[in-house]
């Protein structure tokens, strides 16, 4: 999913760097370059997931001691307006390469490239056959989010 993800922000490149300057007054080259650095953030994660979520065994007196990386559930990302696609994909990929679900509170003034962010995902799991809504986008007023947080689903 992460690679197809990665491959459809390239795809889509331009249409959201056009998105970013509409919204926030972003350069296109600018966009273009943040665009590029989301997928290959999403890439990084997907391809080093094994390596980062490996358990490792630990020298202690108990008959077994490790470290192990479990998926907490839902995750709650809010995120400014100034980078909405490197942000949203710095949250977005370790969280999702950890088996979790996440939910993404964008920046009003934003909105636009989080709805662009949450079809890539919509498109990439029907494709790939794998459960809808991985990731969502909160589309609330700034004053709704301690609701969010307080959402006894969101684990962290």
């Amino acid at each position: 999913v992460m690679l197809g993800v990665a491959a459809k922000l390239r795809e889509r490149k331009q249409a959201l760097a056009e998105m970013m300057a509409l919204e926030m007054g972003k350069p296109i080259l600018e966009g273009v370059a943040e665009v590029e650095k989301a997928a290959w953030c999403t890439e990084h994660y997907a391809e080093q997931a094994e390596t980062y979520l490996n358990s490792e065994s630990i020298e202690s007196d108990a008959t077994q001691s490790y470290v192990t990386y479990q998926p907490l559930g839902a995750v709650l990302g809010i995120l400014p307006w100034n980078a909405p696609l490197w942000l949203a994909f710095r949250f977005l990929a370790p969280a999702l390469m950890a088996g979790n679900t996440c939910v993404m509170k964008h920046d009003p003034n934003v909105q636009g490239c989080a709805r662009l962010i949450e079809t890539i995902f919509d498109d990439v799991c029907a494709v790939n056959k794998v459960p809808a809504h991985i990731m969502v986008n909160l589309t609330l007023a700034t004053e709704q989010i301690e609701t969010a947080i307080r959402h006894p689903a969101i684990q962290a």
